[in-house]
């Protein structure tokens, strides 16, 4: 990962609760609460469909919104600490959280949901927050 960028979204399978809501719906033929449970979950998939993180040598950003847009971007030596979840429900699906904790004034922590080869994704972005740090020649210093 030289000089490129990766992005990642979380996966639809997120969603699965909503479809089989749904589907249970339509199934016991009870169309209004069929057609509010269709427009959440139709709600639900863009919204993670609209959701990415993209990480590069010095910093992940952030892009979320479906009409209205918010992108945030997080240099990666100011992130403090990587946190890997992984709830049942998502390891049997193969999917984790990562939480990263951050220095950032306005952004302190950015959670990675629903995305598969969540400690893959630990391991580099470990790697490339050490790499950052070199490169801007930050330390990181805790005072108790």
């Amino acid at each position: 990962m030289n000089n490129n960028s990766v992005s990642i979204s979380p996966d639809q399978l997120l969603n699965i609760g909503y479809l089989i809501l749904l589907v249970a719906l339509v199934c016991l033929n009870i169309p209004a609460l069929a057609l509010i449970a269709a427009i959440i979950l139709t709600v639900k998939v863009l919204d993670l469909f609209c959701t990415t993180w993209t990480v590069n040598q010095d910093s992940l950003v952030e892009k979320t919104g479906i009409l209205n847009v918010n992108t945030e971007e997080i240099l990666l030596f100011r992130v403090k600490d990587i946190r890997l979840y992984e709830p049942l429900l998502y390891r049997l699906v193969g999917l984790s959280q990562l939480t990263i904790i951050t220095s950032d004034y306005t952004k302190p922590s950015i959670v990675l949901y629903g995305i598969k080869d969540g400690e893959e994704w630990m391991h580099m972005l470990r790697q490339l927050v050490a790499n950052s740090r070199q490169v801007e020649g930050v330390k990181e210093l805790d005072i108790r």
